[in-house]
C-alpha cells in the first residue's frame, strides 16, 4: 500500500486495514478482519494513542485531531462535533480515552500550515489497553469528478464514508462535477452520494478505488466504476465529402450510428436492455445516445450517439464505450441526440410494433409521433438501423402533424430509406402541406418508377423537361433495394434537390413556397389525385427524418455513408 495510507500500531491489535479496502460501505475482507460493528461495544478503558509529525519527522504541537467511525456518514444527519477530538501537545501526541471497540480512521489537520494526514483502519478490540497510530501531515488535495455517469440529482450529496469530507453536487443536466477540496493525500475506496432522490434509497457509489495527490488536483473521467470498456476507431478514408478527397471537411452535431453484434460486444456483461451503455470522446467528455435497438438474445444493437465533430476527430480513439454496471440507470435520450443545433423537426425510426393508443410511432425529439391513418398490422422488419416498417393493404400510412419550421418559405430537407415495391399508380411516399399549388410537397412514385418529388402545382412528366419544377428521375435501378433518399430545399436559393444514396441525382429551381402547416404530415398515404390511378406506398422505410434547415451536401454523404448496410467507419480496433 503507498504510503500516504500510513498504518496505526497497535498494544490492543489494532489492524492495518488499508490494503483490504473493498469497494462497498459494508466492507468485507478476505484474509482480512471483518470491518463490521465498527460502532459497537460499550465504552470501556481502551484508548488511542500516537504522534503526529512534519514531513521531516519533527513532532507538530497543536494539531487538530478526530477519531471518525469507519462507516461514519458525514451527510446522513451525523454531527461531526459529535465525533471525539484532541489536539496534540509540545511533543505532538494526542490521546483519546474511553473509545468503542471497532474500526475508526484518524484525521489530523494543521489548519495554519494547511496540511493533513489521514490514517486508516484502526481496529481498537474490547479490552483495558490503548493503541498506537501515528500520522505524517502533508499538503491536502482536490478532487474533481464528473457525476452524470449515474445521472445523480442535483440536491445529492457527495461524500467519503469514514471521514468528514463532504461536498454538495452543483451542476446542471448531464454535465455536473464534484469538487472535493482540502482532502488528506492518500488511497480512497469509492466516492458516494446519497439524496433522498435517489430511486434506490440508498448511497450510489460515483466512482471506485483513486488516489488524491498532495497539493494537487486529482481529475478523474466519468464512469470510472462501469466494469468494461473499449475504444471504437473512426475511419474515415472511404469517404468522400465533396471536394474528391476522402474524409476531408467537419460535420458538427452528427448522430453517428454504432452498430453491435455478438463477434465484437459481449451482450453477456451488460444490462439486458442496454441501460448501462455509455459513450465518451477520447478526453472523458460523456456523449449523449439513443438506443434504438438492443436485443441480448440475438447479440445486435443500433445505438445513436451525438458527436460534435465528424470526420475531425481522432482516428485512434473516436469514441469510447463503456457498458458493466448493474445498477446504471438508462441514459437514452433521443431529444439530447435528435436536439435543436442539427436542425432536426421530427426523427421517426419506425422501429415499433403496431400503433397503439400510447404514442405510436415515436419521434425520437418526443414532441410529434405518428399514428396510424390505416390499416396497422405489426409489420416490423429488420432495415438499416434495427426495425423498420413495412407498408402494404394490412399495414397502412401515418399521420403526424407538420413538424415545427416547416411552414411558409422555410429551408427544408428530408431524408428516408427507402426499399420500394412497383405500384400500380401513383404511390404517396411521403407528403406534407396543402395539395395545391406551392403550398404543399408531396414525394411520389409514378408506376414506371419515376420518382417525382416536389410542390404541388402543374409540372411536366418529362424527366428532361426544363420547366419542371418537381425533382423527376428514374429509380428503377433501386427497385427491391435499400436506397437512402435526401431531398433539400433551399429557400436562399430557390432551390430544390434531391440525392440518392449520396450521389445529385436532380435539381431545379422553384418559386417561392408557401406551405400550409395546417395541413399535417402523411407517410405511406396516398395522395387523392382524382383523375390519376393512385396507390398508398408499398415498400419498406426506415429513418424518416425531417429538418428545418437545408442540408449541405457533405452531410448527405456522411448519413449516406454511416448508416449504409456493412458501414464499418467505426469498428473495434
Amino acid at each position: 500500500m503507498n504510503d500516504l495510507i500510513q498504518r496505526g500500531r497497535a498494544s490492543s491489535r489494532i489492524l492495518a486495514l488499508g490494503a483490504c479496502l473493498g469497494m462497498a460501505m459494508a466492507l468485507s475482507f478476505n484474509g482480512c478482519e471483518s470491518a463490521g460493528g465498527t460502532t459497537g461495544g460499550s465504552e470501556t478503558t481502551n484508548g488511542l494513542t500516537g504522534i503526529i509529525r512534519d514531513r521531516d519527522g519533527n513532532p507538530v504541537a497543536r494539531t487538530q485531531v478526530a477519531l471518525v467511525p469507519f462507516d461514519y456518514v458525514p451527510v446522513r444527519g451525523q454531527d461531526a462535533r459529535a465525533l471525539k477530538r484532541s489536539v496534540t501537545d509540545a511533543q505532538g501526541r494526542y490521546r483519546f480515552a474511553g473509545v468503542a471497540s471497532g474500526v475508526y480512521n484518524l484525521e489530523a489537520k494543521d489548519p495554519l500550515r494547511q496540511v493533513q494526514a489521514l490514517v486508516r483502519g484502526i481496529h481498537i478490540d474490547s479490552g483495558s489497553a490503548y493503541g498506537e497510530a501515528d500520522g505524517t501531515l502533508r499538503a491536502p488535495g482536490t478532487l474533481e469528478i464528473p457525476f452524470s455517469d449515474r445521472h445523480l440529482p442535483e440536491n445529492a450529496q457527495a461524500y467519503l464514508a469514514g471521514t468528514t469530507y463532504s461536498a454538495f453536487i452543483a451542476s446542471k443536466a448531464m454535465h455536473g462535477t464534484v469538487i472535493l477540496g482540502n482532502i488528506a493525500a492518500g488511497e480512497y475506496p469509492e466516492l458516494l452520494a446519497l439524496s433522498p432522490d435517489l430511486p434506490e434509497g440508498g448511497p450510489a457509489q460515483v466512482t471506485g478505488a483513486f488516489r488524491i495527490g498532495g497539493d494537487s488536483v486529482t481529475r478523474l473521467g466519468p464512469l470510472q466504476s462501469w466494469l468494461h470498456s473499449a475504444a471504437l476507431k473512426w475511419d474515415p478514408s472511404a469517404i468522400d465529402l465533396g471536394g474528391g478527397q476522402a474524409g476531408s471537411g467537419s460535420i458538427t452535431d452528427y448522430p453517428l450510428l454504432v452498430r453491435l453484434s455478438a463477434s465484437d460486444f459481449d451482450f453477456s456483461q451488460a444490462r439486458s436492455g442496454g441501460e448501462d451503455v455509455r459513450f465518451t470522446r477520447k478526453d472523458g467528455t460523456l456523449l449523449a445516445h439513443q438506443i434504438e435497438h438492443w436485443d441480448s438474445a440475438a447479440g445486435s444493437a443500433a445505438v445513436w450517439v451525438r458527436v460534435d465533430s465528424l470526420p475531425a476527430i481522432a482516428s485512434d480513439s473516436a469514441l469510447i464505450l463503456h457498458w458493466g454496471r448493474n445498477d446504471a440507470v438508462d441514459a437514452s435520450h433521443g431529444d439530447l441526440v435528435f436536439g435543436p443545433p442539427g436542425g432536426f423537426a421530427s426523427v421517426w425510426h419506425l422501429g415499433e410494433a403496431a400503433n397503439t393508443a400510447t404514442g405510436g410511432y415515436r419521434d425520437a425529439l418526443g414532441v410529434n409521433h405518428a399514428t396510424a391513418a390505416g390499416p396497422n398490422a405489426d409489420s416490423r422488419l429488420g432495415a438499416v438501423a434495427g426495425s423498420g416498417k413495412r407498408f402494404s393493404p394490412t399495414a397502412g400510412p401515418l399521420a403526424a402533424a407538420l413538424p415545427m419550421g416547416l411552414g411558409g418559405n422555410g429551408s427544408f430537407s428530408v431524408t428516408f430509406w427507402m426499399r420500394f415495391e412497383a405500384a400500380p399508380g401513383r404511390a404517396g411516399v411521403l407528403t406534407f402541406g396543402e395539395p395545391v399549388t406551392d403550398r404543399g410537397m408531396h414525394f411520389l412514385i409514378r408506376a414506371d418508377s419515376t420518382a417525382q418529388f416536389g410542390p404541388w402545382g402543374v409540372s411536366p412528366d418529362s424527366l428532361d423537361s426544363p420547366s419542371a419544377q418537381q425533382n423527376h428521375f428514374s429509380l428503377a435501378p433501386y427497385a427491391g433495394k435499400w436506397a437512402h433518399v435526401a431531398t433539400v430545399y433551399d429557400a436562399s436559393k430557390g432551390r430544390l434537390a434531391t440525392y440518392i444514396d449520396g450521389t445529385l441525382a436532380a435539381a431545379n429551381d422553384l418559386p417561392a413556397l408557401d406551405i400550409n402547416g395546417a395541413f399535417g404530415l402523411d407517410i405511406g398515404n396516398r395522395v387523392n389525385m382524382i383523375t390519376l390511378p393512385q396507390s398508398d406506398f408499398r415498400g419498406d422505410l426506415d429513418e424518416v427524418r425531417i429538418y428545418a434547415r437545408a442540408l449541405t451536401e457533405p452531410w448527405i454523404k456522411m448519413e449516406y455513408a454511416t448508416q449504409k448496410e456493412g458501414s464499418a467507419v467505426l469498428t473495434r480496433p
